[in-house]
């Protein structure tokens, strides 16, 4: 049989938990019951819940936000006169890419879009002072 390791575990409790509850109604002292591990240990591995939602989307985030940067960063380089005919095609790649990426990876963008509020993923002034 494939055991799977603690962090995991934990993780895929967490996931579930989040998303039935939302970050805010999310119990701790629920996932790490389930998970079998005792709150000390938790706090082995992250210093609060939040920092425990933030390891399940952050990657998945950042992958996002910095590939937005990169396409918004490589139509800053292209002549401004030819900024009207180049537009769609930025854009269009762009979205496609994001959106293929957020199906591909789906859970934690459900997590990100339903069960974020009371972090600071939810705080829409992060990601706009982030791209600014």
């Amino acid at each position: 049989m494939n055991e799977i390791s603690t962090i995991e575990k934990i993780h895929r409790i967490a996931a579930d938990e989040f998303l039935r509850k939302g970050f805010r109604g999310a119990s701790l002292r629920e996932i790490v019951k389930k998970a079998g591990v005792t709150t000390g240990a938790f706090y082995g591995y992250y210093k609060s819940k939040e920092e425990l939602f933030d390891a399940l989307v952050a990657p998945h985030a950042n992958h996002v936000l910095d590939y937005f940067k990169k396409i918004v960063s490589e139509f800053m380089e292209i002549p401004k006169s030819d900024w009207a005919k180049n537009m769609f095609d930025y854009s269009d790649r762009g979205m496609r890419e994001i959106f293929e990426y957020a199906y591909d990876n789906k859970d934690a963008f459900r997590l990100i879009l339903s069960a974020s509020e009371g972090t600071k993923r939810r705080q829409t002034d992060s990601l706009i002072a982030a791209v600014g």
